[in-house]
C-alpha cells in the first residue's frame, strides 16, 4: 500500500522496527555466502538488498511515493516538455528497482513508448502481468556495457538512489556509461540522495550518530561521502550539456513529515544492518545490540516530535551527440 500526502502513513513503532518487520539484523555466524550481496551480483559494498523481496518492493515503492510527493512530480519540467515533443519517446530507468517509476510513467506518455527497466537485481521487478504493454524489465547494470541493442536510442535515461552502491571512482563511470544509451539530444536525469544531507529538528544525537556510521562506512568500503553533491561536475565532465541541479530539502513539510520519518527509519535499520553485514572484520566496532539501541532512541525521539530528513538531489543534463 502507498502513502499519499493527503493520507500519511503513521511511523512505525520501535517494535515494529525490531519484531523483523524492518530491521533484519544479520547473523555473523552465518555463512557469508547465504547472505552475501554477491549472491545476487550485487556490489560488495551494498548494504540494502538482504531483506525479503516481497518487503524490500514494499519498501522501494513507498520511498518511490514518498519522494514524489517531496518533489510533486518525476521528472523536471524540461525533460517533460521534451517528452511531449515525441509521439513515441523512449525512455530507460537504471536502477529501477521494482519498475514502480515507468509503470506510472506509461500513463502518462503514449502506448507507443518504450519504457526500459534495467537493474542487477531481478528478484523485486513487479511481476510481468500486472506491468503495461510497453513496459519491459532486465537484467542491466549501470557500471557495464549496455547490449548494443539499446545504445543511443533513448530520449531519457533516469536513474536513482545509487549512493549505496557504488564506489567513489564509480559516479563518474555511471555517467558515461549511461550516456551511451541517449540519443544525440536525449536527457540523463539522476535522482540521489547521501549521508552528508542527514539533519533534525531539534537535534537529535542519535541521528548525528547514524550519520557518523554512514560516513565511517562510506570511507571504509571506499563510498564518496560527499556524493551527490559532486554530480553536476562528473555530468559536466562526461560531455552532457545544459547541466542543472535543484535541491530538496525534506526538513520544514510538515504534511510530509509522518512518511519522511517512516521512510527514514525503514531505511535506516535496513541501512545498519547491511552495514553490520558487510564490515566482516568488525573494524566500524558495531553490535546488533548498539543498533537496536539506536534505532530504539531515534525512533523514539520522532514519536516524542523529532523531525528527520536529508536533501534529494536532482540533477540533469543533455546529451552532446559525442562519445565519452
Amino acid at each position: 500500500m502507498l502513502c499519499r500526502a493527503s493520507a500519511p502513513c503513521p511511523s512505525p513503532t520501535y517494535k515494529h522496527l525490531t519484531d523483523g518487520k524492518y530491521l533484519q539484523l544479520p547473523n555473523r555466524s552465518s555463512p557469508l555466502n547465504a547472505l552475501s550481496p554477491k549472491r545476487f551480483r550485487m556490489p560488495s559494498i551494498y548494504t540494502l538488498n538482504h531483506g525479503d523481496a516481497d518487503r524490500e518492493r514494499q519498501r522501494l515503492d513507498l520511498q518511490h511515493d514518498v519522494f514524489k510527493n517531496i518533489t510533486r512530480g518525476d521528472l523536471p519540467p524540461v525533460i517533460w516538455q521534451h517528452l511531449k515533443s515525441i509521439s513515441a519517446p523512449k525512455v530507460a530507468d537504471a536502477n529501477t528497482g521494482t519498475g514502480i517509476f515507468l509503470k506510472e510513467l506509461a500513463a502518462t506518455v503514449t502506448e507507443e513508448a518504450q519504457l526500459d527497466g534495467f537493474d542487477i537485481d531481478t528478484r523485486k521487478f513487479h511481476e510481468t502481468a500486472s506491468l503495461p504493454a510497453n513496459v519491459k524489465l532486465q537484467y542491466g547494470n549501470v557500471l557495464e556495457p549496455f547490449p548494443k541493442q539499446y545504445l543511443g536510442i533513448y530520449d531519457l535515461v533516469h536513474v536513482k538512489l545509487l549512493y549505496a552502491a557504488l564506489k567513489k571512482d564509480e559516479w563518474l563511470q555511471a555517467v558515461k556509461n549511461l550516456k551511451t544509451l541517449l540519443k544525440p539530444d536525449g536527457y540523463l536525469f539522476w535522482s540521489e540522495i547521501g549521508a552528508y544531507g542527514y539533519a533534525s529538528n531539534p537535534y537529535s544525537a542519535a541521528l548525528h550518530e547514524w550519520k557518523r556510521i554512514e560516513s565511517a562506512a562510506a570511507v571504509k568500503f571506499g563510498r564518496d561521502p560527499k556524493c551527490p553533491v559532486l554530480l553536476q561536475s562528473q555530468f559536466r565532465e562526461a560531455g552532457l550539456q545544459q547541466v542543472d541541479e535543484k535541491v530538496f530539502v525534506m526538513l520544514g513539510r510538515p504534511e510530509l513529515t509522518p512518511v519522511i520519518t517512516r521512510v527514514a527509519l525503514e531505511y535506516m535499520a535496513q541501512s545498519l544492518s547491511g552495514i553490520v553485514l558487510v564490515d566482516q572484520d568488525e573494524t566500524l566496532g558495531l553490535t546488533e545490540s548498539g543498533i537496536k539501541s539506536l534505532v530504539e532512541t531515534l525512533t523514539k525521539e520522532t514519536e516524542d516530535g523529532v523531525e528527520v530528513g536529508t536533501n534529494l538531489h536532482w540533477v540533469w543534463g543533455q546529451n552532446d551527440g559525442m562519445s565519452c
